[in-house]
């Protein structure tokens, strides 16, 4: 049974590892579950004492390789992949700066959402009233927080 306790071990640590490259959760929660049954089997094989030790060497070393992954993964070619080290400018709400009467033109159909060309920019926007044709002239009526309200110009 030793050998099933370290099997179930090993795979259950490669399995979480492999969880960073392929998120999803169910390789990770597979993970998990071979751990868990690591410490159950060995609870029931070695008794009290050594499930408690196993489980414990699981959750310092579990707690340990995630602390130093925040630390070291960034920092490695497979990590710079990984994370994100730009940050975008501005807020990212261009309809707060649309006012009321801009002119633009309809990309889809808006029934009532589709896409509009308005300042030059490709938006998504809302249909005040009905369908509003593709190709058809647009005005902004409002905005509201990040949605735009057009009606037919």
């Amino acid at each position: 049974m030793l050998g099933l306790i370290i099997i179930l071990s090993v795979l259950g640590f490669l399995m979480i590892f492999a969880e960073v490259y392929l998120p999803g959760g169910v390789i990770g929660a597979l993970g998990g579950i071979s751990l868990l049954a690591a410490v159950a089997i060995s609870y029931g094989e070695y008794g009290f004492g050594v499930g408690t030790l196993l489980l414990v060497v699981f959750l310092v070393v579990g707690v340990t390789v995630l602390t130093l992954g925040f630390y070291i993964l960034p920092k490695t070619r497979a990590g710079k992949v990984l994370v994100l080290n730009s940050s975008l400018e501005g807020d990212g709400l261009v309809a707060s700066t649309l006012a009321p009467g801009t002119p633009g033109s309809a990309l889809t159909d808006l029934r009532p959402s589709g896409t509009a060309v308005i300042d030059g920019k490709r938006l998504d926007v809302l249909a005040q009233t009905g369908h509003i044709k593709r190709g058809s002239e647009i005005q902004v009526v409002r905005t509201e927080g990040p949605k735009i309200i057009v009606r037919l110009a």
